[in-house]
C-alpha cells in the first residue's frame, strides 16, 4: 500500500478533519492536484486505476463511467467513518490478489449477502450535506498517459481566497462543508512538504494564523483551529448559511492579518485576474 495511505489509515487525525472517506478523496485530490502543478505526477499504486472497477464488482454494482470505489463503499457502509476504515481494508484485500485474478470470491459475495441495509446507507449518504463530488482527474491519470508537463502552479491564495469580497464558496473548488474545505487544504499543505518547497509569506502566514486561532480563539481545552472555527460558527458547516463556518473563517483571516499589520496578505490582486480553484470566500 502507498506509504502515505498507510500513515493517514494509522493516523487519520494527523492528516484528516476527522476520519471520513469523503475527506480522505478531497485531500487526496488537492494532494495529487498540488504534485501535477510541480510536474511530479503522484503514484498513488500500481493497480489503483482497477481498484474501483474491483470495487464494484466486488458488491455487484454494475460497471459504471465513474469506476471510482468512494461511492459504491459509503454505499454499503453506516457512515462516513466506518467507509473510511472499509476502504482500507478493501484496499488491502484487493492488493493481495494477483492482478489477473481480479473477480470477487465466494468470501466477498457472502459479505455483500449479509452487508447492512446498503439502501439505507445510500440514502444516508444523499441526504446528508457532505462531500461527494467525484471528480477523478486528479486521482487516476488516463492508461498510458505519459504527459508530466507542469500545469499552472496556484498559489495558497488561489486555493483560498480569490475573491475577499464575498465569504461563501467558490465554485471551483466543489466543496460543499468547510470540513470538506479543510480537507482540501490540508492535501495541499501536505503535498508542499513533501515536495520541500520554499513556503512563501503567504503560506507561512498562513500557518501562524491557525497556531493564532488555537492560541487566541479557543475556549477550553486546546483543539485543531479547523474545530474551533466549527464550534464558534454554532456547526453551520454548511456553503450557503449566515454566518457559516465560511464566513467566519474569512473574518478571522481579516483580523489576523490586520492585527499583524499586514491587510493585504491573503487578498489577491485583482491584477492577477481569476483562477480555476476557488475557495470559501469565492462567489458561489
Amino acid at each position: 500500500m502507498n506509504e502515505l495511505l498507510l500513515a493517514i489509515r494509522d493516523a487519520p487525525l494527523a492528516y484528516l478533519p476527522e476520519a471520513s472517506l469523503s475527506l480522505l478523496f478531497l485531500f487526496r485530490r488537492a494532494y495529487s492536484a498540488r504534485h501535477k502543478m510541480h510536474g511530479r505526477p503522484h503514484r498513488w499504486g500500481e493497480k489503483m486505476n482497477r481498484f474501483g472497477p474491483w470495487v464494484r464488482r466486488r458488491f455487484q454494482m454494475p460497471p459504471s463511467a465513474i469506476e471510482l470505489s468512494e461511492p459504491v463503499i459509503l454505499c454499503f457502509s453506516d457512515d462516513e467513518r466506518d467507509a473510511f476504515y472499509k476502504y482500507f481494508e478493501l484496499l488491502e484485500e484487493f492488493n493481495s490478489l494477483d492482478l489477473e485474478k481480479l473477480e470477487p470470491s465466494p468470501e466477498s459475495l457472502r459479505r455483500v449477502q449479509e452487508s447492512q441495509s446498503p439502501l439505507q446507507a445510500f440514502a444516508h449518504m444523499i441526504r446528508s450535506d457532505t462531500d461527494h463530488l467525484w471528480s477523478h482527474s486528479d486521482l487516476l491519470p488516463a492508461i498510458g498517459s505519459r504527459e508530466t508537463q507542469p500545469q499552472t502552479v496556484k498559489t495558497l491564495i488561489d486555493i483560498i481566497r480569490p475573491n475577499p469580497e464575498t465569504k461563501l464558496p467558490g465554485n471551483h473548488l466543489e466543496v460543499r462543508t468547510f470540513r470538506g474545505f479543510c480537507a482540501y487544504i490540508m492535501g495541499d499543505q501536505r503535498a508542499y512538504e513533501d515536495l520541500e518547497l520554499s513556503p512563501d509569506e503567504q503560506r507561512m502566514g498562513f500557518r501562524n494564523f491557525q497556531r493564532w486561532i488555537e492560541n487566541e480563539k479557543s475556549l477550553g481545552l486546546p483543539r485543531p483551529w479547523h474545530k474551533i472555527i466549527l464550534y464558534n460558527s454554532q456547526f453551520r458547516d454548511c456553503n450557503t448559511c449566515k454566518n457559516s463556518a465560511f464566513s467566519l473563517f474569512c473574518d478571522w483571516l481579516d483580523e489576523y492579518a490586520t492585527g499583524i499589520g499586514k491587510p493585504e496578505l491573503f487578498k489577491k490582486q485583482q491584477s492577477e485576474g481569476s483562477t480555476s480553484l476557488g475557495n470559501p470566500c469565492a462567489k458561489a
